[in-house]
């Protein structure tokens, strides 16, 4: 069984980085995608994203240029999932 996450994220990198190590310890016998999408957020904030998908490589981050709200970020995300629906089950 393969596993998906999307999370949006805005100046809040922090929590983000914890509901992705939660994320890691629970589904340690899956490697689920996870994909953050960062509502263009303070530079220092990117980083803190960047450094987890380095650290993770299951994990993509989508770099909006504007705050584009929650909803829409979750969509955006989704978006970038399609292409691998099919594996889901």
């Amino acid at each position: 069984m393969t596993y998906a996450f999307v999370f949006t994220n805005y100046n809040n990198s922090h929590y983000t980085v914890t509901a992705v190590d939660s994320i890691e310890q629970c589904v340690w016998n899956y490697q689920p995608d996870i994909v953050i999408v960062d509502n263009d957020s303070a530079d220092s904030e990117k980083l803190i994203l960047r450094e987890l998908s380095e650290k993770y490589i299951n994990v993509t981050v989508i770099y909006n240029i504007a705050n584009v709200g929650y909803f829409r970020g979750l969509n955006d995300g989704l978006r970038f999932l399609e292409s691998k629906v099919k594996s889901y089950t």
